[in-house]
């Protein structure tokens, strides 16, 4: 498990660029050549760490009851969590950084002991020095990298472009600041960051033809006057950008998972769409990821069990296989509240439907 969040990491990262224009803020002193040399040894060195998790069996300080989904993910994210509180709340003197404990400590809060330590063990078998009583009242500690000088510059530097309060007991951590993306360089640490979701989700999509479609969709929607937002997960292979009409009123979601595009859609009761449905091309039927044949009989289960009349069903053939499907609900399986496809640009009309017929 810990290899294949560390594989979905690294994949995640963004490619050092040393033309971002470093803004004066986090210079502190030295030229932004020097800062962008000494994030790449840090990136370098935080790296090296993932590289090893995904091809060994190490367990990382983490015991074998503890090596659940969600215990990993803490203590994977506890890494960045444990530098950023570092780096965020200490003085960097010299080749050093000086942190307050009480500081550090009210960061971490939210979060237990024992997964602060095992980050802060694996730091430490990957060269950081935590010199000090860290758990000390009233003290500090100090935190030195002696194999690579310029590594802690690089996570001081790092660590002032963001403002970020770690409040959840899963390490609420800004994704970017995990996926150590240089370009936080180029923005002042209150700054609102603003970056074009096409292009992000562009860097997992590696089909001309997905890339065309996924364009054209997103006019469309943005047309149409849908507002999106980008999601990412550092530890997941899921990117995606949703589509909402108005705040928590979702219609369609974009996602790139294990490098193939779906689009995801908040679909109503189809009853009356029927027709519509049944005239979809075999291509859109096609593409729907989970099929269900559930109105067998002329038995709804859905409406047998809410007593209500079936009102009708819908028809149709896949692979030499037919499946009847109820319309009382959705046409087809949801993936939470979600009628999931493969992304077509033939189909991006039919999509289109469905998403702005949601409020007929």
């Amino acid at each position: 498990m810990v290899a294949e969040y560390a594989k979905n990491y690294l994949n995640c990262m963004y490619d050092m660029n040393y033309d971002v224009a470093v803004k004066p803020e986090h210079c502190m002193g030295f030229s932004a050549e020097e800062i962008l040399e000494a994030f790449a040894s840090y990136r370098q060195a935080v790296s090296s760490i993932f590289w090893d998790m995904s091809n060994t069996c190490n367990d990382f300080n983490m015991s074998k009851d503890e090596a659940d989904r969600d215990t990993t993910l803490i203590c994977l994210n506890g890494l960045f969590a444990v530098l950023y509180a570092t780096g965020a709340n200490g003085v960097l003197n010299n080749n050093e950084i000086i942190v307050n404990c009480v500081r550090f400590k009210a960061t971490l809060q939210k979060v237990k002991r024992k997964y602060i330590n095992i980050a802060i063990a694996t730091l430490k078998d990957y060269g950081f020095i935590f010199e000090g009583n860290i758990w000390g009242k009233n003290s500090e500690f100090a935190l030195h990298f002696p194999d690579d000088n310029k590594v802690i510059l690089g996570l001081y530097s790092f660590s002032q472009t963001i403002t970020m309060n770690l409040v959840s007991t899963l390490w609420n951590m800004n994704w970017r600041f995990a996926a150590m993306d240089p370009r936080l360089y180029g923005f002042s640490r209150n700054e609102k960051k603003y970056y074009n979701a096409l292009d992000e989700l562009f860097r997992f999509v590696q089909s001309e033809n997905e890339r065309c479609a996924i364009s054209i969709f997103h006019k469309k929607m943005n047309d149409n006057n849908f507002s999106h937002n980008l999601y990412f997960g550092v530890f997941s292979p899921i990117v995606s950008i949703r589509y909402d009409l108005s705040q928590y009123q979702p219609r369609a979601e974009l996602k790139v998972s294990d490098k193939t595009c779906h689009i995801a859609i908040w679909m109503k009761n189809n009853a009356d769409d029927t027709a519509y449905i049944q005239n979809c091309s075999e291509g859109f039927r096609n593409g729907c990821i989970a099929k269900f044949d559930d109105c067998k009989n002329s038995l709804c289960e859905r409406s047998t069990k809410r007593k209500t009349i079936c009102k009708g069903k819908l028809i149709f053939t896949v692979n030499n296989q037919i499946y009847e499907k109820c319309t009382f609900e959705t046409s087809w399986g949801y993936s939470g509240s979600r009628a999931v496809f493969r992304l077509d640009e033939n189909e991006i009309d039919t999509y289109m439907y469905f998403i702005k017929s949601f409020d007929d």
